[in-house]
């Protein structure tokens, strides 16, 4: 019998709205990596959803990535 968290797909491992630290602890890179990606245009500005929140709909997330070219991620993709 096989585990079920085994055939999830990366889909489903980021919260549908995403905190930057969600990100980087998906992708296994630092806050400031991802604060970087956003000032590269790998990721778009995260939507400001009170004074001190901040968040990417999951989508955004993974469409960005899937555009991406590898060499600048350098870390975990959805065919890796």
């Amino acid at each position: 019998m096989t585990d079920k968290t085994d055939t999830l797909d990366t889909l489903h491992t980021l919260p549908l709205r995403c905190r930057v630290r969600d990100v980087a602890a998906h992708y296994g890179v630092a806050k400031s990596t991802i604060y970087r990606w956003v000032g590269l245009g790998i990721l778009p500005l995260p939507k400001k959803m009170g004074p001190n929140t901040s968040l990417w709909e999951r989508d955004v997330i993974l469409s960005a990535f899937a555009n991406a070219p590898s060499a600048i991620i350098g870390k975990k993709t959805e065919t890796s």
